[in-house]
């Protein structure tokens, strides 16, 4: 039951308020890594998602505090690096747990699993065709290179 132990997993990594507390979940990722051997390209992915994630967390830089540096946007302070750091673990955590597991089973192994787990059908219909057109736009977009 993949798909139950990436629901705890994540509930308890997002529920955690401090650095110190993520890097236990940290240890529990690279250990499913080291478990489901995913193929060599997922670290690829992985650097692509830490990446996107920080784009989307920089505003957490400049929440009120001490400020640490000044910037013409406007300070970086102390807290701000702090919730900068905790969003971006959570975040990558999460995601990367989820990203390992569907690249090391398959993503029909944890569509199968739902429809155990009895989530509604329309949901996972949902998903599956979301992920089949995700599908065909990557290969479109690869055709579209070689050209």
């Amino acid at each position: 039951m993949y798909l139950l132990f990436l629901l705890i997993y994540a509930l308890a990594v997002v529920t955690r308020k401090s650095l110190s507390e993520l890097a236990y979940f940290g240890i529990i990722l690279i250990w499913l890594i080291i478990f489901l051997r995913p193929k060599r390209s997922i670290f690829k992915h992985l650097g692509f998602l830490l990446g996107f994630e920080g784009l989307l967390f920089i505003l957490a830089l400049f929440n009120p505090g001490e400020p640490l540096v000044n910037t013409p946007i406007g300070s970086i302070t102390k807290e701000g690096i702090h919730s900068f750091f905790l969003f971006l673990g959570r975040a990558f955590l999460s995601s990367s747990a989820v990203v390992v597991t569907s690249n090391s089973l398959g993503f029909s192994r944890l569509l199968a699993e739902m429809e155990e787990l009895r989530f509604p059908r329309i949901l996972i219909l949902t998903l599956a065709f979301t992920y089949r057109y995700l599908d065909l736009f990557k290969d479109e977009a690869l055709r579209m290179k070689r050209a």
